[in-house]
């Protein structure tokens, strides 16, 4: 999370510590001393390390009503989410997102403390473990206080964050990378469009994942990825494949040429501003846009910003955004495609499993909401595309 409630405000001295001598140990974590306590988290992301039970105090210190959950801890490794779980343990009440190296004091609001059941503590490095301190963790009451502006954003320094040393393209490679890859290259394959023999350009393409798809169909394949070392990494895999360097959002693409195809998966959502990237790809598209990206849930045409690392699969200034599927449509079809498309059949991942509600967010559990869009100049008569301009 990037920002934090200002229109709260803590009342009291704490009402009482959490004791940092029996935590629930999560399988795979590793926990050191008691006060302060070192964590050494699972090595996969999202997964739960250390939790601290609310019932506990329940009876002595625990607030009726607003509460704020005060943790000073540090990271030195990785980035780990701190937050509050709710009763049924099905999604965090409030939780924050802390990158390594960081020394810091969150503070989490809790609207009702009876809905909330243990402060939590899990993984939020792509790929790797993470290491925390937790110094103590207090409770205090809370009341709402008025404030012309509800939330105000956590500084960064994003200019000053150290590169992951051990995480590099091997990113692209780890379990929850494959099984995303292996969902959109079967999905695609089953619209069974016709893409033999066309020009095909991959923009964002990592260290390639989908070269093979296209050049297996005697496709003209050019992959451009904004990272030097993902190019450097796909070219030693696949000598055979055409592929450069370029930033889809500042460097003009028409020194590549035009193509019948613009394949963008996993890309958008890496953006600081998704609608200049469509503007540069729509400028080289004769014919189709393939479109998969992660969105928030809202019914309105909206984005929102969101934080990145610097890891080599996410945004390369820090900024990343999750348009809504209304601001997807409604952005191709103002730059220049007059039909717009969803798919009826969703890829057979669980990012994708989800029905909108206007929720406004971007996760529903521990899962990215997804969404895949076919941009066309022409009318495509398919039973598997889903018309989203009318």
């Amino acid at each position: 999370m990037n920002w934090v409630r200002t229109d709260w405000r803590r009342v009291s001295q704490p009402i009482r510590q959490l004791s940092l001598s029996s935590p629930v140990v999560e399988t795979g974590a590793e926990l050191l001393g008691s006060e302060p306590l070192r964590i050494v988290t699972p090595p996969s992301r999202w997964f739960y390390a250390a939790g601290f039970p609310l019932d506990e105090v329940s009876a002595g210190g625990k607030p009726s009503g607003p509460m704020v959950v005060r943790v000073t801890m540090s990271v030195q490794e990785g980035a780990v989410g701190i937050g509050v779980l709710a009763a049924d343990r099905s999604t965090f009440l409030d939780e924050r997102s802390v990158h390594a190296p960081a020394d810091i004091i969150v503070d989490l609001l809790v609207e009702d403390a009876a809905a909330a059941c243990m402060v939590m503590l899990r993984n939020h490095r792509p790929d790797g473990a993470s290491r925390a301190q937790i110094e103590n963790i207090t409770l205090h009451r809370a009341e709402r206080i008025a404030s012309p502006f509800a939330t105000a954003v956590v500084s960064r320094n994003f200019a000053a964050e150290p590169v992951p040393m051990d995480e590099g393209t091997s990113v692209f490679d780890d379990a929850v990378a494959t099984a995303l890859n292996q969902a959109r290259l079967a999905h695609l394959d089953t619209l069974s469009l016709p893409l033999d023999g066309k020009s095909v350009l991959d923009i964002g393409c990592g260290v390639g994942a989908f070269a093979d798809f296209y050049l297996d169909r005697g496709c003209r394949y050019v992959g451009i990825d904004g990272r030097a070392e993902n190019i450097a990494e796909m070219r030693r895999r696949r000598p055979e494949a055409v592929c450069a360097v370029a930033d889809v959002e500042v460097d003009d693409l028409s020194e590549f040429g035009r193509f019948d195809v613009v394949h963008c998966y996993g890309l958008l959502y890496h953006l600081e501003s998704p609608i200049r990237a469509l503007r540069a790809l729509a400028a080289i598209c004769d014919k189709v846009l393939l479109l998969e990206t992660m969105v928030c849930d809202a019914d309105d045409a909206v984005m929102m910003l969101v934080d990145e690392s610097k890891t080599y699969n996410q945004a390369l200034r820090g900024l990343g955004s999750r348009p809504s599927p209304a601001y997807i449509a409604m952005a191709l079809n103002r730059i220049g495609f007059a039909h717009v498309y969803g798919v009826a059949i969703q890829p057979a991942h669980e990012d994708f499993q989800w029905t909108g509600t206007n929720s406004l967010k971007r996760r529903i559990g521990d899962h990215d909401l997804r969404r895949m869009f076919i941009a066309s100049r022409e009318q495509l008569d398919h039973p598997a595309l889903v018309p989203l301009v009318v």
